[in-house]
Formats: C-alpha cells, sequence, structure tokens
C-alpha cells in the first residue's frame, strides 16, 4: 500500500535524495527539500542550490549540506529551522560527521581537511594534507580512533593512497594501496563500522583503459594485504558509482544497471536489482523495508522486500 511518502516520491521524481534517519533530503534542479520520510511531510525548502553531499550531527540536530553549483558549505537546524552558510570547500570533496555527532569533517580538493564543531561551527584542527590529491571518501574509524581517507592522484602517475589522521588532526600514515603489488586507481570506497570492514571498487593500475575492468573486494586492514575475497568483477559502464550502509548491509552500484545487495557479515551479495537506466543513488528504508533509487532524468525504482 501506498503511503504518502512513496506518493511524494513517485511523483516528483527526484534525481538525487538522501534518507537520514526519519528524514529526506531531495534534490532538483537547482534546489532542494527537507521530508519527513515517516510521513511524507514537507517541512522545509532549503536554498542551497544543488546538494551534492549530506552528513548528519544527531547529537546537535544538524544536518549539513554541500552545494554543487558554489562549493559553500551549509548548516540546517533543525530545532531553530534556520539555514547557516559556513564557507567555502570545493565541488569534488566530501563530508561526513565523527560518530560522536560532535564534529563534522570537512576536506577540500588539493587542500586541507578541516575538523569542525558540529555545534559552534569552530575550526577545531586543519590538516594540510599534501595538496596533490583530493580525499574522495572518508571515515571515521572508531577501532583505531581516528579518520581516515582515501587520496586520489589528479594525475595518473600520482597512485591512490590511504591516508589517516587522529582525532586531533595530525597526521599518523600515509600509504599507496597496491593490490597483489600493483597499483590501483579507485572508482569508489567506503568502510562499514559494523562489521569493521573495507570496500574497494577499483582496477589496477596495469589494466588497460579498454573495456575498463572493476572489482568490489572486501577487505579487514587499512593496507588492504589481509583481502575477504572479491564479490563482484565486471567493466565499467559509463554510469555512476556509490555505496550505501544499513547496519551490515552495503547497497552498491560500479557504474552499471545493477544494484547489489551485499551483507558484509555473510560477505556476499545476497541480492541483486536490475534497473533500465543508470542510478544516481540507492537508499534504502529500513522501516518500509524498500530501496528507492533514481536515474537522475526523472524516473524513480522502488523494491521491496529487500532485506530477510
Amino acid at each position: 500500500m501506498e503511503d504518502n511518502f512513496i506518493k511524494y516520491m513517485k511523483k516528483h521524481r527526484p534525481e538525487l535524495f538522501f534518507f537520514i534517519d526519519e528524514f529526506a533530503i531531495v534534490r532538483y534542479y537547482k534546489k532542494c527539500a527537507l521530508l519527513n520520510k515517516n510521513t511524507g511531510e514537507v517541512l522545509s525548502d532549503i536554498n542551497v542550490g544543488t546538494v551534492r553531499e549530506t552528513a548528519y550531527s544527531k547529537k546537535h540536530n544538524k544536518i549539513f549540506l554541500k552545494s554543487v553549483l558554489n562549493g559553500y558549505l551549509y548548516a540546517y537546524d533543525l530545532v531553530q529551522n534556520e539555514l547557516k552558510k559556513l564557507f567555502k570547500v570545493g565541488h569534488t570533496n566530501s563530508i561526513f560527521v565523527s560518530r560522536s555527532g560532535e564534529f563534522l569533517i570537512a576536506y577540500t580538493s588539493y587542500g586541507p581537511i578541516r575538523i569542525i564543531s558540529a555545534n559552534t561551527y569552530e575550526i577545531k584542527a586543519v590538516n594540510d594534507c599534501d595538496t596533490r590529491y583530493f580525499y574522495y571518501k572518508g571515515w571515521d574509524n572508531p577501532y583505531k580512533k581516528r579518520y581516515e581517507f582515501i587520496g586520489v592522484g589528479s594525475l595518473y602517475d600520482i597512485p591512490c593512497s590511504m591516508i589517516a589522521i587522529d582525532y586531533e588532526g595530525n597526521t599518523l600514515f600515509r600509504e599507496v594501496i597496491k593490490i597483489d603489488g600493483d597499483e590501483i586507481r579507485h572508482n569508489d570506497a567506503g568502510y562499514n563500522s559494523e562489521t569493521d570492514t573495507y570496500i574497494l571498487d577499483y582496477r589496477k593500475k596495469s589494466d588497460k583503459a579498454d573495456g575498463l575492468p572493476l572489482t568490489v573486494g572486501l577487505y579487514s586492514d587499512d593496507v588492504f594485504e589481509n583481502s575477504l575475497g572479491n564479490i563482484i568483477e565486471g567493466n565499467y559502464k559509463g554510469g555512476c558509482h556509490y555505496m550505501t550502509f544499513f547496519r551490515n548491509y552495503a547497497f552498491l552500484c560500479h557504474g552499471d544497471k545493477n544494484i547489489y545487495v551485499i551483507d558484509l557479515k555473510r560477505r556476499e551479495v545476497i541480492k541483486r536489482f536490475v534497473t533500465d537506466d543508470n542510478t544516481t543513488t540507492a537508499q534504502y528504508d529500513y522501516r518500509r523495508n524498500m530501496l528507492f533509487a533514481s536515474s537522475g532524468l526523472g524516473k524513480i525504482y522502488l523494491f521491496e522486500d529487500v532485506l530477510e
């Protein structure tokens, strides 16, 4: 049975969206809106232009949003219903919130990593990393008590690296990522704290451009030597790469018309959903046990009974 939120998604068909607890941020061309995901009610229009990334501090009731149009970082206060423009961070970097909810980590393309108070927006620390890199993916690793990043070179002769900094902003290490002794070029990466598992969607540097072979592998350490196995292999088909998580599950697409559901405890693909088009994101709604995906071109896919 369709509820108000499902009706909204089918009617408006947002090109990109983010599920955060009971909220949904939906993006349209040059605008976005905040919805109550449970009721389908539009709570507010958020004027940040075209949002590219979001992060959520439940502790301080703040949603952080990055605009792809002007490269600025914004904070939306859910209690005060107030939007604040913070500072420019660029277009191709990323943001995430620490597991404690106290800090926002924002890292700038070819520039510094900032650790920012999620409450006051004051900058706690700045790490001036090697400007040859932009840090495509990052996360808080609670087991090692540090922030980790996958660094991607601006040119093909700069290898992908793992960068780690402590909670005070000091660099711990930067190591070149090698798989079977070969440098890699990664398309996407992620970390699941529920299972302490790293996911790499990559190709080896030695692989030729023709066909762009891709491998999705699972690893249990930060030097990627302890492989838990490769679970998906194929070729890049020109679409978006993404992975989202719920508990010990990952929802992953590596550029084609397949969305894979991966159980990271069992270390295997448990379901595969096929779409008519390439998709821009897939977000899981545990309350409905549904997966919502968007083509980015006015088509929404809804998959039911996703997890057993």
